[in-house]
């Protein structure tokens, strides 16, 4: 698969520590990054969960163990932690901010705007009647930069988990 091999060299290149992908869209590509790269890839799912913005899955539901080593974010949370860290200030009031765009050539980075401004907030209620931020974005405009930038984030949250995630026997003892 060319995105594999792509996405792997570019671990390789720019000595990756800690990759986070999309196992929603990606699950075949995620699988081999992971035979090739171990624990360096992690496979994220998103999930409608406020009260865990992250959570390492090692089981499913009928509590088998998951091969793939996988983390549940919850989208509200790791976009509205995006959108505090892109509008962050010091102490004098400056800007201080955690992405930077190359700007020398504005129409080669214009669409990255476009990715971060489409989303649109809906405050929906939880089950429990709280009050929860729903995220969207328009059918045909894309996101995608954006949540490239979640998954950094993502991946830095990760590393800093008490117990690192590790590739585990899936038929071993517990």
């Amino acid at each position: 698969m060319k995105q594999v091999q792509i996405i792997g060299n570019c671990l390789n290149l720019f000595n990756v520590k800690q990759a986070v992908t999309d196992i929603g869209y990606g699950a075949v590509q995620v699988s081999e990054l992971q035979k090739q790269h171990s624990s360096r890839v992690i496979g994220c799912q998103y999930v409608r969960r406020p009260e865990i913005p992250l959570e390492r899955k090692e089981r499913d539901e009928s509590g088998q163990r998951i091969a793939q080593m996988l983390v549940q974010a919850d989208r509200s949370f790791w976009i509205e932690s995006a959108i505090d860290l892109i509008k962050k200030r010091d102490l004098a009031g400056h800007p201080t901010p955690r992405l930077l765009l190359p700007w020398a050539n504005p129409q080669d980075v214009e669409w990255l705007i476009d990715h971060f401004t489409c989303i649109e907030m809906e405050e929906q209620e939880t089950v429990s009647g709280k009050k929860y931020h729903h995220y969207t974005h328009p059918e045909g405009e894309p996101d995608d930069a954006l949540h490239a930038f979640i998954y950094a984030l993502i991946a830095e949250a990760i590393q800093g988990m008490s117990s690192p995630l590790v590739i585990k026997d899936l038929f071993g003892e517990d």
